[in-house]
Order: C-alpha cells, then structure tokens, then sequence
C-alpha cells in the first residue's frame, strides 16, 4: 500500500515572467491523470494524486499554477468539481449525472457505471465506453475505437480532406459493412459474437485532429491527401505479380491514417483501420492483409488475430 503526506514534498511559488517558467509539462500516469506539473526549468508547480474515481487526494501546487486537465485528463470545472468527458460529467463523488448514451447496447451494466466500476484500469474518454468489451452476459465483444477526420482542406488544396457527407457515410457503412459478416471469437470454449462501434468525428482542421486525438485513449486521426503532393507518403510497390502500384494509404504509429485521394475507398479505410487495432498482417494472401486483388474484407483469421493480440488487454472489460 502507498501512503502519501499531503505535505511532504516543498512547492516553490514559480514566477510568471514569461520565457520557460511561462511553459509548464504535464506527467501523466497510465490513465493520463496529471500526476507532475512541472515548469520549463524542470521545478514542480503541481502534484497530485488521486482516490480511485477521481477526487483529489493531494493536490499541492504553487500559487502561480493550478491545472485544469487532472483526472484521465479531463477538464475540472473549478465550481463544481465535475469533470467533463465530451457525452456527458462525470462526479467523483457520485459517478455520471446522466445515463450513458448508449446504455442499451450494454444492459448488464449500470448506465451511470464508470469504467464498469474498475476506474483503476480503465478509462472512459468520452463518457461512452472503452475499446474492447467482453460482455459475458451476452456472449459478445464490441470493438471500439473514434477516429477524428480532417474536414477542412489544406491551403484551399482540393483532395485533402473529407466532406460531411463523406464522413456520415464512414459512420453508417463501415460499421454495417463489419458488423454484417457473423464474427465470432473463442474465449475459454465459449463462442462470443464480434461487433465493431467505430466512431468517425468531424475535427475540422488536422492540427486540431491530431489534439483530439492525443487526449482520447481510444482516438485516431484519418486525413487524405493527393498523391501528387505526398509522393514520399504513398510509395510505388512491387506486386509480385509483374506489375506495381502505389500505396493507397498509410498508418503511422497504429494512429494516424492518411489515405491517397486517388485510391481512396471503403475497403482500404478498413484495411487502414485495422492497422490503428494493432493488426499487421500484410501481403496475407486472403482477407484485409490482402494487397492484391485487394477487394477481401476482413475474415474470421483476421479477427482470431486482431482479439488475440496481446497490445490490448488492458482495454478489456469483463463483466461477469
């Protein structure tokens, strides 16, 4: 057990003269609470701690500094003290203030349950649910996960960035698409259905994508680009067929997704989407690994992979 003294660690009243005592870092946790904030010089301005739904249990700090983004780095609201997720607040006295959104795709668990009850696990980055749940009650896995989408064009370029329709038919088709082809997956010789709720979020600009992105545990980016102006990002390939092509797109760091706009298509957003779950299988003779033809959806060897990677276990909710 860890015990904290509320005053064993001296803040210093930090300055604000502007330069590097104007920047402040934040150190996070494995939820993304602020644990450490500290100057540019490297001296802390705040230290906190906290009980496990979130309430404050040390919060020293300098009189110059008082951060708002605390618990799974959600903002605090000074008044109240209730942290805002984006669906819905949340109280770390009382738990949400509103039922979850999409409670009934989850009827075994409380509608006001936070993290189905293991706050020291898991995180809720939008008051909705997490990426991966196993719901033993019902014999299913929902897949996760929101991708924020560039919808204002670079530079007036055309081809870099997605219409609102576009990103209405993302949200209705690919989950149809995915949820139309009867997964299943083995869990201790129970067959459990597999469903996916992928989210796809009009960001606006890129920049303001990629911090959305950076906050939500669960986020991604998908941005498009033309070839013409992205050679180096979309490489000619070698089929191994005789023929060659060039890439159609591109993940970076399983997070970013940028998509040539000439090749562009439902199919290769999935197969993109894939590789944000972790999932590499390319050149696969079959499935969405497949490069060519490169028309197969995901199958169920796709899906035996993608569960089984061991990248997402701490995303898993059991609910007994």
């Amino acid at each position: 057990m860890h015990t904290a003294k509320a005053n064993s660690i001296t803040i210093e009243p930090l300055p604000l003269t502007g330069g590097a005592e104007s920047v402040y870092y934040f150190h996070s946790d494995h939820l993304g609470s602020a644990s450490w904030i500290t100057s540019g010089t490297g001296l802390p301005a705040q230290h906190l701690l906290y009980l496990p739904f979130g309430e404050h249990f040390v919060n020293e700090r300098s009189a110059a500094y008082d951060e708002r983004f605390t618990f799974t780095g959600k903002e605090r609201d000074a008044e109240t003290g209730y942290y805002y997720h984006g669906a819905r607040f949340n109280s770390s006295d009382i738990g949400w203030l509103s039922v979850d959104p999409m409670s009934d795709k989850y009827p075994s668990i409380s509608p006001y349950a936070y993290c189905a009850w293991n706050p020291v696990k898991l995180v809720d980055p939008d008051g909705r649910k997490g990426v991966k749940i196993i719901n033993k009650q019902t014999r299913s896995i929902t897949v996760a996960a929101t991708y924020y989408v560039t919808s204002q064009p670079i530079q007036g370029l055309p081809h870099t960035s997605y219409s609102s329709s576009e990103i209405e038919s993302m949200n209705k088709n690919i989950n149809n698409i995915l949820n139309s082809q009867s997964y299943t997956f083995e869990i201790d010789g129970e067959t459990y259905d597999v469903f996916f709720d992928l989210r796809f979020v009009d960001a606006r600009k890129s920049w303001n994508a990629n911090m959305a992105a950076n906050k939500d545990p669960i986020g991604n980016t998908l941005s498009v680009l033309p070839e013409e102006i992205a050679k180096g990002l979309f490489p000619i390939t070698d089929n191994g067929d005789g023929t060659k092509s060039r890439v159609g797109g591109v993940t970076d760091n399983n997070k970013y997704i940028v998509m040539n706009s000439r090749l562009d298509n439902t199919r290769r957003r999935i197969h993109e989407i894939f590789h944000t779950l972790f999932f590499s299988n390319d050149d696969a003779e079959s499935g969405i690994g497949n490069y060519v033809p490169g028309v197969d959806m995901p199958n169920q060897n796709d899906i035996n992979m993608l569960l089984s990677n061991p990248q997402l276990p701490e995303r898993v909710v059991e609910i007994e």
